[in-house]
């Protein structure tokens, strides 16, 4: 069978897999070692033939020491990455992560369509499911770090775009009020407002009322809010001595990874 294979092809197998699957296969004591599968055939003809997988140790000589030159240079491979084993362990765990930052990507830049939103209803509604809760700390990281409560996933997002004089509402997600269609840009009794003049494009707001905290982000044309509710109550005063630990630990949690994208996307539409 391997001389009509070279007859054939004009040259020897890259391996003998192939022919001893058919060998087995007309081979008359099949039958009685159906349990054999043909690949091992090729696989034992393959180290008889080219040697692969095997060491050749001459007679009267210790194969410990071909062993252990052996493991000697795997460790000297391997120990290469000893210095690196806390990026690759970090690299693992945060493979998940930027698997679902992928697949959030592609289906969020399908809302999307010739550099402008098609559906804007659906884009906030599949980004709000990602703005997920989280805790708040005072001076973190140090001895002195203290959790000063948390607040709960985003409720509900808004979203109103510049035309003319007046900020228009575009869509809401969630449990976001539709009422306001519309708010002159001279009214500052807005968040939205306040925050389409604010010069860093970002401002936290609280509710007492609601207990709930709005971000909201100006980009391009565009002023997105993000509504986050509080687990236990706040009050104004307490918000405003701890602002910025608000605003930082919601600005720089997991969520960023999507928010952020979400807001480079709409500043760069029309």
């Amino acid at each position: 069978m391997l001389n009509s294979y070279k007859e054939t092809y004009g040259k020897k197998p890259d391996n003998y897999f192939e022919i001893a699957k058919e060998a087995w296969e007309k081979h008359p004591k099949k039958k009685e070692h159906e349990n054999i599968e043909p690949y091992i055939w090729g696989f034992m003809y393959d180290i008889y033939i080219k040697g692969h997988y095997l060491e050749k140790i001459s007679f009267g000589m210790d194969p410990s020491l071909t062993i252990k030159r052996y493991f000697s240079d795997l460790f000297r491979r391997g120990s290469k990455y000893l210095a690196f084993e806390g990026t690759i362990e970090e690299q693992l765990q945060e493979g998940p992560i930027y698997k679902k930052h992928a697949d959030f990507t592609s289906k969020i830049i399908s809302y999307i369509k010739n550099g402008e939103l098609i559906n804007p209803r659906l884009f906030l509604e599949y980004l709000q499911r990602f703005l997920k809760n989280g805790i708040i700390y005072s001076q973190p990281h140090t001895m002195f770090e203290t959790e000063l409560g948390a607040y709960e996933s985003c409720s509900g997002t808004t979203l109103y775009k510049k035309k003319g004089d007046l900020l228009t509402l575009v869509s809401v997600s969630g449990m976001a009020s539709d009422e306001n269609k519309t708010y002159p840009l001279e009214d500052r009794s807005s968040y939205s407002v306040q925050a389409f003049h604010s010069q860093s494009g970002q401002e936290l707001f609280f509710s007492e009322e609601k207990q709930q905290f709005y971000l909201s982000i100006r980009t391009g044309n565009y002023v997105i809010s993000f509504h986050y509710p509080v687990e236990s109550y706040w009050s104004i005063e307490k918000v405003q001595g701890f602002k910025d630990d608000v605003m930082r630990d919601i600005m720089e949690s997991e969520s960023a990874l999507y928010r952020d994208f979400a807001i480079q996307l709409l500043g760069g539409i029309r």
